[in-house]
C-alpha cells in the first residue's frame, strides 16, 4: 500500500484474536490501527468515530463509528476464500485467502 499525505485510519475487530493481531501488524506501516474485540465493540463506545478502512467478522458496526470501506471476512462459511468489500459504490465479493489477499483487497479500491 502506498502512504499519500495523512496517515489513514484502520479499525479491525476481527476474531480469532491472533487474526487481528497479524493483521495490525501487516497493516500498521500504512495505516493508524485501533484493534478492537469486535465481542465488545458495541459497549466500548466513546465519541463519533470516522476510519478510512474497516477490517471485521461481523455484520455490522456500532453507530458511533463511521467508515469509508468495509471488508467484512468470512466466518468460516459460506468460503474462507471470500469476503465482502463494502463501499459508498456498494458491494462485491473479493478473494482474501491470505494476508496479500487481504491487504490487497484495501489497496484496490
Amino acid at each position: 500500500m502506498a502512504r499519500h499525505g495523512a496517515t489513514k485510519r484502520l479499525l479491525i475487530a476481527v476474531e480469532p484474536r491472533l487474526l487481528a493481531d497479524s493483521l495490525a501488524r501487516a497493516l500498521g506501516v500504512d495505516y493508524e490501527v485501533l484493534t478492537a474485540d469486535s465481542a465488545t465493540l458495541e459497549a466500548d463506545h466513546a465519541t463519533m468515530q470516522h476510519f478510512d478502512a474497516a477490517i471485521v467478522t461481523t455484520k455490522t458496526l456500532p453507530e458511533w463509528i463511521s467508515v469509508d470501506r468495509i471488508l467484512v471476512l468470512p466466518t468460516p462459511s459460506p468460503s474462507p476464500e471470500f469476503g465482502v468489500l463494502r463501499t459508498v459504490a456498494g458491494e462485491r465479493t473479493v478473494p482474501v485467502g491470505g494476508l496479500d489477499a487481504i491487504v490487497d483487497a484495501l489497496d484496490g479500491l
